[in-house]
């Protein structure tokens, strides 16, 4: 019996481009719905205001939700919101060592991580 081939990409990833697709789709499809809303003379009617008003939510909705999508994509990849990156390893976290310092001689200093 034969079972399915595997994609490429592993199941999280492949469901994360997916979701991005599907929201820039939407995103496009109220774009363009609320572009004919504003453009037909039923624009100005209570009605065409209402649901002028209920597109422009949804795409409010949509851009915010691919705003936090991208924002966990970075954090997971080490990037931190307040603007500084995470440490690539922990030597990098270390504060540098000023070689004037009285500190800087022979074991004066002790290394954490070791």
């Amino acid at each position: 019996m034969l079972s399915p081939v595997a994609g490429s990409l592993p199941t999280t990833q492949t469901s994360a481009v997916s979701s991005a697709t599907n929201l820039r789709a939407q995103l496009a499809r109220f774009e363009a719905e609320l572009a004919n809303w504003e453009n037909c003379p039923s624009c100005k009617t209570t009605e065409g205001k209402a649901r002028i008003a209920e597109i422009a939510g949804k795409i409010s909705d949509i851009k915010h939700r691919m705003e936090a999508a991208e924002l966990s994509k970075q954090d997971v990849n080490g990037f931190r919101p307040n603007g500084n990156e995470a440490p690539k390893s922990l030597n990098d976290s270390a504060a540098p060592v000023d070689s004037v310092s009285p500190a800087s001689g022979v074991g004066s200093l002790v290394n954490v991580y070791a």
